[in-house]
């Protein structure tokens, strides 16, 4: 029920139940993807050292109803070109000791082509809306990281994991606004040179019961780069997000007949990146809420009676909230 088109228009046709739809167009999404990877494992004996690239090409045609009525009010077509390419190299160790680890590192490249065109400003259906706006842009990004992790086991029963991982990403764009009057697009815009970079840890604390039995605590940090808004030509790109997770949990199995998990978890974020409409755009923002955190329990058990029979249930609760997020917007139908 929440679409502008109801300021102007308040009884237009809106989907109210699931499963419908009130569009003036017909949705579209086509997806084409092609790519491999090529991997190489070099046995060191006291190591295994592996290489993966990646590579990868995707096109993608969309055709979506933006204002979710009838109306031509809003509603765009896109064509994206993206282009991918990953490598990893990473050293993993064979040691018979208490002692092991892993190290390496992994490099990311990413250009993306976006053509855009926005269609509407009618709040009557009509077949050839007139054009809105039209968009070119081109995104960037690149991102590589360091990481290494390793366990000593202090007993026999309990062993220590811990591990870092330097992360740094350079995203981007260059984006160019046609002039709807003349068709001819303006000068380009071009976002200026930003860094982001975080040193994250990851601590993990594990107990056997027995061989088929054991509990663990574990501590990790997520971190996501700052980012733009290319759709909406926004120049300011939304702060690093980042997220503290703690969890404690048991993980077991009694032979071939049962097997079972059970965890609970705390996440904490600060500077969550959100989306939301703007006042006087087509297209979302971008911007931070200020904290958010999310807590829950779940539970799966896998049984097998027979055979051939395999019986799961999962059982889960979660709980997320916004902790502070000032001048969040607030929708009213």
């Amino acid at each position: 029920g929440n679409t502008s088109v109801r300021l102007s228009a308040p009884s237009i046709l809106i989907a109210d139940k699931s499963n419908t739809t009130a569009f003036s167009i017909q949705p579209v999404n086509i997806n084409r993807k092609h790519g491999g990877n090529l991997k190489v494992d070099i046995d060191l004996g006291w190591a295994t050292l592996s290489s993966v690239s990646g590579l990868e090409r995707d096109r993608q045609i969309l055709a979506f109803d933006s204002d979710l009525t009838p109306a031509a009010n809003s509603q765009s077509t896109a064509t994206i070109n993206i282009k991918m390419f990953t490598q990893d190299v990473f050293l993993t160790s064979n040691l018979d000791g208490p002692f092991s680890f892993i190290a390496g590192g992994s490099y990311y490249r990413e250009s993306d082509h976006i053509s855009l065109r926005s269609f509407g400003g009618l709040l009557v259906p009509s077949l050839t809306p007139p054009l809105r706006a039209g968009l070119e842009i081109d995104v960037r990004n690149r991102a590589f990281a360091l990481f290494g992790e390793a366990s000593y086991n202090l007993t026999d029963k309990l062993k220590l994991t811990g591990g870092l991982r330097y992360s740094e990403e350079k995203p981007g764009f260059i984006g160019r606004s046609m002039n709807v009057a003349t068709g001819v697009f303006g000068a380009p815009i071009d976002t200026a040179p930003v860094k982001y970079s975080k040193l994250t840890p990851r601590a993990v604390l594990q107990y056997r019961f027995s061989p088929d039995l054991n509990a663990y605590a574990s501590f990790s940090r997520g971190f996501k780069s700052g980012v733009f808004n290319p759709l909406a030509l926004q120049l300011a790109p939304a702060a690093p997000e980042t997220v503290d997770a703690y969890e404690i949990g048991i993980k077991g199995s009694s032979g071939r007949l049962i097997s079972f998990s059970a965890a609970g978890y705390y996440y904490d974020y600060k500077d969550l990146q959100f989306q939301a409409f703007g006042q006087a755009s087509l297209f979302p923002i971008l911007r931070n809420a200020a904290s958010a955190s999310i807590h829950g329990l779940e539970g799966n058990m896998t049984v097998m009676p027979v055979e051939r029979l395999r019986l799961n249930f999962g059982l889960a609760y979660m709980r997320g909230k916004y902790d502070n997020f000032k001048f969040a917007q607030v929708y009213r139908p």
